[in-house]
């Protein structure tokens, strides 16, 4: 099952991360197709930003449903839902991404995003959004490829042990954005567009939150995987990069569209 402790994020993250992330998001919404649509559904829909903006965007669509493992995020979806005014056209509920509570061919547009890098079986989470569409919709999935982060501090050898140890560690599988290819193509979806944007940011606040990196190194060093030294010497060349302003930091966010 999926467990929010691990690699868990919260409200401010999602904001924080919705802001950088607006164009793919846009444009992830346009992929959907959804003037003709009847029923569009979220998959991980965290507290309602992009449920609220999907409606602003199609607003002749008059069903959309966002569910979330969190309870606590569809109190908050369901709260931004009426700030919007739009919570007439809009339901969220608990669910789980490996029992979508729905029938078979349910609906026209199925969407997630930044999902699957928190599940530990993410095939089982793929069948399902799979099951649930209809023979000609369109299924929209935004990944974020962990493994290639990179931050310029100095330190290449310590920098992709600790990209390593994000993905396959820290987070339950931060490599699924490079093997959702592999694994439309073994649920029988052959014909997959792929779009990939790097994201930068000079911005090492942001950087450290949008990368859970305090925690993160604290868990590494926890599981002896850097020592206390290599923990001092990480930190001490990003604070300095910092002050320099040269701290640089790149990321590819994947877009995978399908029609099923």
């Amino acid at each position: 099952m999926m467990n929010k402790n691990k690699g868990y994020v919260n409200q401010d993250y999602l904001s924080q991360a919705a802001q950088m992330f607006a164009p793919i998001k846009k444009g992830s919404y346009e992929k959907l197709q959804a003037q003709t649509a009847q029923s569009l559904i979220d998959i991980g829909c965290g507290p309602g930003i992009d449920t609220t903006s999907i409606a602003q965007l199609y607003p002749e669509l008059n069903e959309i449903i966002g569910v979330d493992f969190d309870k606590e995020m569809i109190q908050q979806a369901d709260n931004l839902a009426k700030q919007k005014e739009c919570s007439d056209r809009i339901r969220h509920q608990h669910a789980s991404a490996y029992e979508l509570p729905f029938p078979d061919k349910r609906f026209d547009a199925v969407r997630a995003e930044r999902l699957f890098m928190h599940l530990e079986n993410p095939e089982l989470a793929l069948q399902e959004l799979i099951r649930i569409s209809k023979p000609g919709a369109k299924l929209v999935i935004v990944e974020t490829d962990w493994a290639s982060m990179s931050v310029n501090n100095g330190m290449d050898e310590l920098e992709r042990r600790l990209s390593h140890y994000f993905a396959s560690e820290f987070l339950h599988n931060g490599y699924s954005a490079r093997r959702l290819p592999g694994q439309l193509a073994e649920l029988g979806v052959k014909e997959v567009n792929i779009e990939i944007n790097s994201l930068q940011s000079k911005d090492h606040r942001l950087w450290q939150l949008l990368s859970q990196h305090a925690a993160m190194m604290d868990k590494a060093l926890e599981n002896s995987f850097i020592n206390p030294q290599e923990y001092q010497d990480w930190n001490q060349q990003l604070d300095e990069s910092n002050a320099s302003d040269s701290f640089f930091s790149t990321i590819n966010i994947m877009t995978f569209c399908c029609t099923i």
